[in-house]
């Protein structure tokens, strides 16, 4: 390997970073969606399943998900597993958007 493969490029760790926190804005509101809807179902009646079901599917994000969509946006191994430890050690981050690993 030569030098160049164990540099970092600066920008991309930047612009990787904003990306993440506007994933977790978005997410953030997602999960503001939910509980509205999981108040607004569990007044109407509809509890149980259907409901556990819907918080289920939208309240939980893994590493793998995070190295699925960077694989899709393009980064390259050591920007996943940069970010896949980031998300792994920061446990007040992971626990503010339920981020299991």
């Amino acid at each position: 390997m030569s030098l160049m493969d164990h540099m970092i490029d600066v920008n991309g760790v930047n612009q990787l970073g904003g990306e993440f926190y506007d994933l977790g804005e978005r997410y953030k509101t997602l999960l503001d969606q939910v509980d509205a809807e999981a108040e607004r179902a569990s007044t109407e009646g509809m509890v149980g399943d259907n409901q556990l079901k819907f918080h289920s599917v939208t309240s939980t994000i893994s590493p793998t998900m995070i190295k699925q969509a960077m694989k899709v946006m393009g980064f390259g191994e050591g920007a996943k597993k940069m970010a896949t430890n980031t998300v792994n050690t920061d446990k007040e981050l992971a626990s503010n958007y339920n981020v299991k690993s």
